[in-house]
């Protein structure tokens, strides 16, 4: 990758020059010190826009070397962005009619219950701007009633796929390495199914 931008070159005793692969001393000097380097540190990739508490949109293709984000929006999903005095208060309750009502009618609760369920959506969203993510408890007097639907619902909408599920472990120990393992993988939503009710 530093190649692909640095031309390093061997030069001869009758100046003929070459280009030739960086030794393997520089990238591990480069690795062990990459915190105090002075190159931009890209802590996540994003491939949706962000929208800030202000009203500004994160989005295109760029490094927002600030907030470590890398944006790889589609240029298509770009171009679809409303602008900022487009998002009256007329548009946000339409756009929350539409949400509540009509994306979530199938799931079983009240408006508030459902106003939950977009906040979940939003935080998977807004996953990159949390310094810790937040968890959510869904429940239900019975089996059956649609949680699990309903988080495929917003997981689909939020990433594109399911969500994946884990089983909780009654263990500590199991479940610090599962947590380990889930955590390395920087999933974007994370269902523990069926969770007992003293746990």
């Amino acid at each position: 990758m530093i190649e692909q931008h640095i031309d390093f070159y061997q030069q001869d005793a009758n100046s003929n020059v070459r280009s030739v692969r960086l030794p393997t001393i520089f990238i591990r000097e480069y690795q062990s010190q990459r915190f105090d380097s002075p190159l931009p540190t890209v802590s996540s990739i994003c491939t949706l826009p962000i929208v800030m508490p202000g009203g500004e949109i994160l989005s295109g293709h760029r490094l927002d070397r600030a907030r470590g984000i890398l944006f790889k929006v589609d240029a298509t999903l770009d171009a679809m962005l409303p602008r900022i005095e487009a998002c009256t208060e007329d548009a946000v309750a339409a756009a929350t009619a539409f949400l509540t009502g009509e994306w979530l009618v199938d799931v079983q609760g009240d408006y508030t219950t459902r106003m939950k369920l977009v906040a979940l959506a939003c935080t998977v969203l807004e996953r990159h701007l949390f310094p810790a993510r937040p968890g959510f408890l869904i429940t239900s007097s019975q089996r059956g009633d649609g949680k699990t639907t309903a988080l495929n619902m917003l997981s689909i909408a939020a990433v594109g796929s399911e969500r994946p599920g884990a089983t909780w472990g009654f263990e500590t120990e199991e479940r610090r390495k599962a947590l380990l393992a889930h955590l390395s993988q920087g999933l974007a939503l994370l269902a523990y199914d069926n969770l007992p009710a003293e746990r």
